[in-house]
């Protein structure tokens, strides 16, 4: 056995260690509390399982990403996990997406890295109320949100990002955008998690049109179709497209009745605006080809 692949077999089975860990860690809290969660028995026994088949596996480009994808991505966006479990998970889920688990090569890469976004967009867990530190709690949620925006930031900069398609990409830009959105996040949460998600947004915007110069380079240089360059990047105008959109939609400030309405009518309009500008701005810039 190479060593890549003993480095790859213990960084997942670290990650299911660290999930299991802050199930059962919130299991004991839950019963000190005498709140009973089916955390336990329902979650942590398919880890134990897939923390068992790791070490079986010959060459992780032959497995399918969704045996250990499925455990963490059924932790994000259940309703009943609690906001820790959500954000180990969360973590687990960004280290697993960083290594080279999943390679353009891997099979149903593709469907995987989609499958890996969608569920992040739908990310719902209880929150962590405690009734003796409402600013911690409000600062635990924050923090497991931001894993989140994690997660969806690296799965389209990952090797196997490039694999998302166009209609994905965009629920990850725009989810990766309302939970920081000044106007409708909630009040307790600070400043932090909005600073966070129009970095995170950048980054999407940057990927986006870069890659979207890279085809447009290939298909120049080797008198090719964009649609026959499309084993090498599964998104590009569309997306782009559907981004610039979206943005645009930012900047038509309406009210109740779907009329134009002045920024200054709109708490925190005047930042969702600004983001909007920037993230258009960064857009239309000339954007050199990136490696995809």
């Amino acid at each position: 056995m190479d060593t890549e692949h003993t480095r790859l077999n213990l960084l997942l089975n670290h990650e299911i260690v660290n999930v299991v860990t802050a199930i059962r860690q919130t299991a004991r809290s839950s019963m000190k509390q005498d709140d009973v969660r089916g955390e336990p028995s329902r979650y942590d026994e398919a880890l134990r399982l897939l923390r068992a088949d790791i070490f079986k596996q010959k060459s992780w480009r032959d497995v399918d990403p969704m045996l250990y994808l499925k455990p963490l991505l059924l932790l994000i966006k259940t309703p009943d996990i609690s906001g820790p479990v959500t954000g180990a998970a969360a973590v687990a889920l960004q280290h697993i997406l960083r290594s080279d688990l999943i390679t353009l090569q891997t099979v149903n890469a593709e469907a995987s890295i989609n499958q890996v976004v969608e569920d992040a967009t739908q990310c719902r867990f209880e929150s962590t109320y405690n009734p003796d530190d409402n600013r911690q709690h409000h600062s635990k949620d924050e923090l497991v949100l931001l894993n989140i925006i994690q997660v969806l930031t690296t799965a389209v900069e990952c090797q196997a990002g490039i694999l998302i398609n166009d209609e994905v990409l965009c629920k990850a830009f725009q989810a990766s955008f309302m939970l920081g959105d000044p106007v409708t996040k909630p009040k307790e949460y600070g400043e932090i998690i909005g600073v966070y998600s129009r970095q995170a947004c950048g980054r999407m915007v940057r990927l986006l049109f870069g890659r979207l110069a890279n085809v447009s380079a290939n298909s120049e240089a080797a008198a090719m179709s964009p649609d026959q360059l499309r084993s090498q990047c599964c998104h590009g105008v569309k997306a782009a497209a559907d981004v610039l959109d979206f943005l645009v939609g930012l900047l038509a400030v309406k009210d109740s009745n779907g009329l134009a309405a002045s920024v200054q009518s709109h708490e925190g309009s005047e930042a969702a605006l600004l983001f909007a500008f920037e993230m258009v701005h960064l857009g239309v810039l000339p954007h050199p080809a990136t490696t995809v």
